[in-house]
């Protein structure tokens, strides 16, 4: 180990381990162990054995840090110097569920704080301080109403759509975390997996076949319609809003995705394939394109243009990237959580689905089952046991940290 790794490590772990507030002469120790060994990274050639380039390697963090994607080097160094708190924040924390709370499959920010669904029985829904990645609430529903798939907001609510044999959603108060009200569909339909909400009505996807998304309206929780897919259209995994339409993804085999008017409720547009993939996973959108995420060994990203949903690019993962299970646009990237014995976030570019980089978890974290933006920062929802969601930074960072 590097003087600069061991003693950045021994002097965060001198007050980061206690919780307690550095002192001065710990800042100034931290912050010039830090310069010292950018220094001497910055004038190493990056281009190999007699490249003479003379470019400065990739700065090589302690592995406690746990984010290689702070880019803009320089940058960061500067707001390390002038303000270390902010420079701080930047760097990777955790959330790590008790014993019991296992499996994170849905994820959401507020922009204030990130709400985890937990596959539990019943379901939970944790509130999570962001700065701190420590749990300020915890919600836990009733006995009937098991594993929260899905979150959505609206207004000051907070829903949480259930895998329960009957499908329910759950209405929250977002500040007290008080249980309000359910929605309870007809018997024999099942597992609530998706919602999505346009700024009037709420909509959740049913695990059924034929595939159904209900609309609601979200003060009072009443059916107001419904959209039923055809005989091979079955369960919906995923729905999102683009502004205009519904999408939703379906999980029969061919892949399905259905654009959806939502004032009609009926179906405008479809695209599946009658080979390969199959089982949509997860949708997002960037307003000009839908990306759709499969459950397919290896991951498939397909990327399909509003208008008609025909396709207009692909991407494909490696061999040892097995299923695509969540998908986010944060503004100036894809990223796509996938599955298999060890989750894995991989960066895509836009427009051409370019890979710009990964990330995997540690051994145990299972598939990242779902992803969120708050404006700075990307939080990875694990299906590990127990329940885990990682805050880290994606983005290039700018002068204001950002």
């Amino acid at each position: 180990m590097t003087k600069f790794t061991t003693t950045v490590r021994d002097t965060l772990r001198s007050y980061f381990e206690a919780g307690d507030k550095p002192t001065e002469e710990q800042w100034h120790a931290w912050i010039q162990a830090i310069q010292d060994g950018i220094e001497s990274h910055e004038h190493k050639p990056s281009g190999g054995s007699g490249s003479g380039t003379g470019d400065a390697a990739p700065v090589s963090f302690p592995e406690t840090w746990h984010d290689p994607h702070l880019r803009n080097i320089r940058a960061w160094r500067r707001r390390l110097a002038t303000r270390p708190d902010l420079a701080t924040e930047m760097l990777a924390q955790a959330w790590t569920g008790e014993e019991g709370q296992d499996g994170v499959q849905a994820l959401l920010s507020d922009g204030e704080y990130v709400y985890a669904g937990l596959d539990t029985a019943p379901a939970q829904v944790i509130k999570i301080e962001p700065r701190t990645m420590t749990a300020v609430a915890t919600l836990t529903l009733d006995e009937s109403q098991d594993r929260c798939w899905a979150l959505a907001i609206a207004g000051d609510r907070l829903y949480a759509g259930l895998a329960t044999p009957t499908a329910q959603v759950g209405m929250i108060n977002r500040e007290s975390m008080k249980y309000i009200a359910r929605w309870e569909e007809d018997e024999g339909r099942q597992f609530c997996l998706a919602l999505a909400y346009d700024g009037q009505f709420l909509y959740a996807g049913l695990n059924t076949n034929p595939a159904c998304v209900v609309k609601l309206e979200f003060r009072a929780l009443t059916t107001v319609s419904k959209w039923i897919g055809d005989g091979n259209q079955i369960g919906c995994y995923a729905l999102i809003y683009d502004g205009e339409y519904l999408y939703a993804g379906l999980y029969g085999s061919p892949g399905n995705v259905v654009k959806i008017d939502p004032g009609t409720m009926q179906a405008v547009a479809r695209w599946d394939d009658d080979t390969e993939p199959t089982h949509c996973r997860a949708l997002c959108t960037n307003g000009s394109y839908v990306y759709a995420g499969f459950y397919d060994d290896p991951a498939v990203v397909k990327k399909l243009r509003r208008t008609d949903l025909s396709l207009a690019d692909i991407w494909i993962g490696y061999e040892d990237e097995p299923y695509c299970t969540s998908l986010l646009y944060d503004g100036e990237s894809l990223y796509a959580g996938l599955g298999g014995d060890i989750g894995k976030v991989v960066k895509l570019g836009l427009p051409d689905l370019n890979r710009i980089s990964d990330w995997q978890a540690a051994a145990g974290s299972l598939g990242c089952q779902a992803l969120a933006f708050d404006g700075l920062y990307v939080y990875f929802g694990f299906d590990s046991s127990p329940a885990q969601v990682i805050r880290l930074i994606m983005r290039d960072i700018d002068e204001a940290g950002v």
